[in-house]
């Protein structure tokens, strides 16, 4: 089942110049925090993690092992306060 309450809006209007309003579901991944549009008409089951309980982008990094970006960041900021060189991801 989708996971409603982690969903976006986009909304792109473009009428004043002639063209549509598009409005489109969206969500935001766990791992890398991309924020991917939802298509309705997806065929193709999405990665998801069952350690963040969420579903994920379609980046290969992403639907590895587990790795939220908040604990990157957090880890990357507790290194930064001791004075530590911060490893790139």
């Amino acid at each position: 089942m989708w996971q409603r309450k982690y969903e976006g809006e986009l909304l792109i209007d473009n009428r004043a110049a002639g063209g549509v309003m598009v409005e489109q579901a969206t969500f935001t991944c766990p791992h890398c925090e991309k924020i991917t549009p939802l298509d309705p008409l997806r065929q193709t089951p999405r990665g998801y993690c069952r350690k963040c309980d969420r579903y994920l982008c379609d980046r290969p990094a992403c639907n590895g092992r587990c790795r939220p970006m908040k604990a990157v960041l957090d880890r990357a900021q507790e290194l930064a306060s001791r004075g530590l060189v911060i490893p790139s991801f």
